[in-house]
C-alpha cells in the first residue's frame, strides 16, 4: 500500500513539473511572440509612413539649382542609370560634369545634353578602374573652380553571381577602386566647397545587396554595405553644415550590369528602366539617409527584411545559383 501511495505522490509531482515547465515555456513563448509582433508592426508604420512621404514629396516642384548649386557630377554617366541622372538633372537646368573612361562617349553625350538642354557641360575622364592620387589631381583642380552642388557616386562594377576564389586578382582589385575608393575620394573633393556654401547634395548608389550577406556576390555586397555605412554616418557629420548625404539602396534594375540574366533585364515593375528608377529616386533627394528610391523596391525590402536572417540568406544564395546558370548559358551562346 505504502508503495502505492508513493508511485502516485511520484506520478503527481511529475505532473506538477511537467505543468510548470509547460506554463513556462508558453510564457517565453507568448514573449517571443510579442516581441516578434511588435517588431513587425514597428516596421510596417514605418514603412506606412515612408510611403505616405513620398506620395507627399512626388507633388512638390523643385529648383535643385536653388537648393544645391549649379553644377552637378555624375560618374559612369555614358550609360545605365548615370546617364539617366544626367538626363534627369539636364532637364531640371543644371550644369553637368560628366565622369567616365570612355572620352569618346563622355563628348558624344556632353555635345547632346548641350544642344538638347541648354546647358553646359564639362568632360573629365577618369579610369576609376585604375585609380590613384596622382591621377586624381587633374580632377580636383577641375573640381575646385566650380560651385558643385550634386554628387551623383553612380559608377560601380559587378561581373555577376561568382565564387569570390574564381575572381581575379584584378578584378577585386577594380571593384575595390571603382565601387569605394573613387566614392571616398571624390566626396573628399567636393565636401569643402559645399560646407562654405553651407548647402549641398552627396547621393551614393548603393544596393540592398549590401544589406544581407550574398553568398557568390560576397565582394560586391560589402563594397555597397560599405557605401551605405559610409553615407550615414558622413550624414550625420554633414548635417549641421547645410550638406546631405544620401544613399540610395535599389534592388535590380535592367540595365547592362545586368545582362547575364534575361530573366532581370526584363522590364518590369520590380526591375524598372535607368529612367523610370532615376524619375522615382530625384523625388526623394534631400529627404532620407538611406532609401530604395523606387516605391516597389520599397516592398521588396519590407519582405526581405521581415522573415530571420538565416532564411533570406539562404533564399538570396539560391536565387544567385540560378542567376549564375543563366549567367554560364548566355556565355554558351555567346560563343
Amino acid at each position: 500500500m505504502a508503495l502505492v501511495d508513493s508511485v502516485e505522490m511520484l506520478l503527481e509531482q511529475i505532473s506538477a513539473d511537467v505543468k510548470t515547465i509547460e506554463a513556462n515555456i508558453t510564457n517565453v513563448l507568448i514573449l517571443v511572440g510579442a516581441w516578434y509582433t511588435f517588431r513587425i508592426t514597428v516596421r510596417f508604420g514605418a514603412f506606412a509612413v515612408d510611403c505616405l512621404k513620398c506620395c507627399g514629396r512626388a507633388m512638390k516642384r523643385r529648383n535643385f539649382v536653388r537648393e544645391y548649386g549649379r553644377w552637378a557630377i555624375v560618374t559612369g554617366c555614358t550609360k545605365g542609370i548615370g546617364k539617366a541622372f544626367v538626363h534627369k538633372l539636364a532637364s531640371k537646368g543644371l550644369n553637368i560634369i560628366l565622369m567616365s573612361r570612355n572620352i569618346d562617349d563622355l563628348e558624344k553625350e556632353a555635345r547632346f545634353i548641350e544642344n538638347l538642354y541648354g546647358v553646359h557641360t564639362l568632360v573629365v575622364q577618369q579610369d576609376f578602374s585604375n585609380f590613384n592620387l596622382e591621377s586624381f589631381k587633374t580632377t580636383q583642380e577641375h573640381l575646385d573652380q566650380l560651385e558643385i552642388g550634386i554628387l551623383i557616386n553612380n559608377v560601380g562594377v559587378h561581373h555577376g553571381p561568382t565564387s569570390f576564389h574564381e575572381l581575379t586578382q584584378k578584378q577585386t582589385r577594380a571593384m575595390i577602386d571603382v565601387n569605394m575608393a573613387s566614392t571616398v575620394s571624390l566626396t573628399h573633393a567636393v565636401i569643402p566647397g559645399m560646407i562654405r556654401r553651407r548647402k549641398g547634395l552627396i547621393v551614393n548608389m548603393s544596393s540592398t545587396a549590401g544589406l544581407l550577406h550574398s553568398p557568390l556576390n560576397a565582394l560586391y555586397s560589402a563594397t555597397k554595405n560599405f557605401m551605405d555605412h559610409f553615407s550615414n554616418s558622413l550624414s550625420y557629420e554633414l548635417a549641421p553644415h547645410g550638406v546631405h548625404v544620401q544613399s540610395l539602396v535599389p534592388m535590380y534594375i535592367a540595365t547592362g550590369m545586368v545582362s547575364y540574366s534575361p530573366t532581370i533585364q526584363r522590364f518590369s515593375l520590380f526591375t524598372p528602366s535607368p529612367e523610370t528608377y532615376v524619375e522615382h529616386s530625384m523625388q526623394t533627394f534631400g529627404h532620407y539617409k538611406t532609401n530604395c528610391g523606387y516605391f516597389p523596391h520599397t516592398i521588396q525590402r519590407y519582405m526581405i527584411m521581415l522573415p530571420p536572417r538565416w532564411f533570406s540568406v539562404g533564399v538570396l544564395h539560391l536565387l544567385h545559383k540560378y542567376l549564375r546558370k543563366e549567367a554560364i548559358a548566355q556565355l554558351k551562346k555567346a560563343d
